[in-house]
């Protein structure tokens, strides 16, 4: 009993100038240690020190080295993860590994919800009755509004843990939670809890801070390299949207582009586009993708009705994150039998002009980010750009059809004009012109060719006004004075025609179906193939129609006779291949001809 003792020898334990423990010696009689023994116990206490600072070392080194084996392992298999998908589960086993526990999880912040979500649980963490926490709120909330790790013990515990868990984690629990952070910001929290006996120690808080910051840079790159993949995959989109808008008027391929993008890049179930119809006052589904009952989605929607006329009537996007909450009637049958769990939908409208809307479906619940929805926004710019295009190039079209539609008319009534003024006989513009086209046809002659050469054919005295009428519609035999004058009229509709743009690939006929193939002909003397070939077809047509029709000045001839004298003239007046091609369509094409 040290009461009883009568000697005493204390000797501190010193390592690296800091005292670490003492020795005492005690004895029951007096003066029973000495300065020689006092000196053997200073020897034993140096040894004994160092010893057990060499023992602490050790148990250091030990740990650092495990520490550095867990960071290194940690920092190899986050760098070969994808995603976070893959990361987190690999860091809660090894943090699990670390503390020798069961209990740890994962929380990241979503700045859409504004709240730390739990990404990666096990445990007793499991047990949670409230799993996602507001920044600030409980231990994770403050670990990641203030960037401190925090140590919970079983003293303090009572005072710290979140009111809704504390019926999860009693007295004989303590817990760690310790921020992850990137170089630039905090973006979650990393929790771990242990069992009496086992406690929380400085080194675990060590090891975890290292482990946090490396999944956070890990976690960062992943996302930095995620929103290049999206970036690089919506300018590929916004590209290939843009090639289509330029090299094609097809509007069904440029908006099939987009809405196969919305199902494959952007986690979207099914996609429509609308466009809307002015004349019957409703939306018409142009293009959609992903839906099970297509046959039916082709309805019309009319104004007002479903949740299209919602959109039309606020004017801005529309998003319902639970279709279920939506009012039935605004559903259509078809819709409900989709399954489908939330809808965001984009209203089209160019410079005030509702032109359709953009839908997407999901057949999970579905929350946009501010991402997702800029550029799906993008997207709907593009598609306003493909339809009013599309509808632009039909506007021009429809009025270029009745622009050329009335020059042609226009062209007809000159024709049957210059026949009063000619006395020609009625209807031959018509005749001749239907005559030329099915020669030419027979001569494969471009299909492009044969516009100009209708008009041609509508045209080809329209030089005649230019002549005098006491020699136009004179009855008798032209003297040569006159037939000088007459003979101008193929100058004077070049004069006429070549100023018009419109008419200049129609000229060739009214200029030159007067040459012949020997070169006799007016006004160039134009021989062989140096006359166009519609005038050379244009040229026979004429002399046919104008032999087999009366005339005041005589009758028409019979069918022979003028057969005869356009054989007669091949090689002369005709190019004898048109002559050919001539008789060969009046053998096999004798239903055009009444008068056979």
């Amino acid at each position: 009993n040290i009461e009883n003792a009568r000697g005493w020898m204390g000797v501190p334990l010193i390592a690296r100038a800091r005292v670490i423990g003492y020795i005492t010696l005690d004895s029951h009689t007096n003066g029973s240690f000495t300065q020689n023994e006092a000196n053997i116990a200073q020897t034993f206490a140096h040894q004994a020190a160092t010893s057990l600072e060499n023992c602490r070392l050790f148990t250091e080194t030990k740990q650092r080295l495990e520490e550095l084996e867990v960071v290194s392992r940690v920092s190899f298999a986050l760098r070969a993860a994808h995603d976070t998908v893959e990361m987190l589960p690999i860091l809660l086993e090894e943090v699990k590994t670390s503390l020798r526990t069961e209990s740890a999880d994962i929380w990241l912040y979503e700045f859409e919800a504004n709240e730390l979500k739990t990404k990666a649980v096990s445990g007793q963490f499991e047990r949670l009755n409230k799993m996602n926490f507001k920044p600030g709120e409980g231990v994770v909330g403050t670990v990641y509004a203030t960037g401190t790790a925090h140590i919970i013990t079983p003293q303090t515990q009572g005072s710290e843990i979140h009111e809704a868990n504390r019926n999860v984690f009693d007295e004989n629990w303590s817990g760690i939670v310790v921020p992850i952070r990137t170089a630039s910001e905090i973006i979650g929290a990393l929790g771990a809890a242990v069992y009496f006996p086992k406690k929380i120690e400085s080194h675990h808080l060590r090891l975890l801070t290292t482990l946090a910051e490396i999944a956070g840079n890990a976690i960062y790159r992943s996302n930095l390299y995620r929103q290049s993949e999206e970036q690089i995959q919506r300018l590929t989109t916004l590209r290939e949207l843009d090639t289509a808008i330029a090299s094609s008027l097809d509007l069904r391929l440029t908006l099939s582009i987009l809405t196969e993008h919305l199902l494959s890049k952007m986690g979207v179930s099914a996609s429509a586009v609308l466009i809307y119809n002015p004349t019957e006052q409703s939306l018409d589904y142009s293009v959609f993708s992903g839906f099970k009952n297509q046959k039916e989605i082709r309805q019309p929607i009319k104004i007002g009705d479903g949740l299209a006329g919602k959109i039309l009537i606020n004017r801005r996007a529309f998003f319902l994150k639970d279709l279920g909450l939506e009012n039935e009637s605004r559903l259509p049958n078809w819709l409900k039998r989709e399954g489908f769990k939330s809808y965001y939908a984009v209203p089209l409208f160019s410079k005030g002009v509702i032109k359709g809307i953009l839908e997407t479906y999901f057949r999970e619940t579905f929350s946009p980010s501010a991402d997702w929805i800029e550029f799906i926004h993008m997207l709907a710019e593009q598609a306003v750009i493909a339809i009013d295009n599309a509808q632009l190039f039909e506007s021009l079209q429809q009025s270029n059809q009745e622009l050329s539609l009335a020059y042609d008319r226009t062209l007809e009534g000159w024709g049957k004009a210059l026949e009063l003024r000619d006395k020609e006989t009625q209807g031959h513009t018509e005749r001749v012109t239907a005559l030329t086209l099915e020669l030419a046809l027979q001569m494969d002659v471009p299909e492009a060719s044969l516009l100009h050469i209708r008009r041609g054919c509508l045209l080809h005295d329209i030089g005649k006004m230019g002549v005098p009428d006491h020699i136009l519609r004179k009855d008798g035999k032209l003297t040569e004075e006159e037939l000088v004058e007459m003979r101008k009229h193929a100058q004077y509709a070049y004069d006429m025609i070549h100023p018009i743009e419109y008419l200049r690939p129609a000229l060739d006929i009214a200029y030159c179906h007067h040459e012949w193939w020997d070169g006799n002909g007016y006004p160039q003397g134009l021989k062989g193939e140096e006359i166009p070939l519609s005038a050379r077809i244009f040229a026979i047509i004429d002399v046919w129609d104008a032999l087999s029709s009366d005339r005041p000045y005589r009758k028409a001839w019979d069918y022979e006779k003028i057969l005869e004298y356009i054989r007669g003239l091949s090689g002369k007046q005709f190019d004898p291949e048109v002559v050919d091609a001539f008789f060969n369509m009046i053998e096999n094409e004798s239903r055009f001809f009444d008068w056979k």
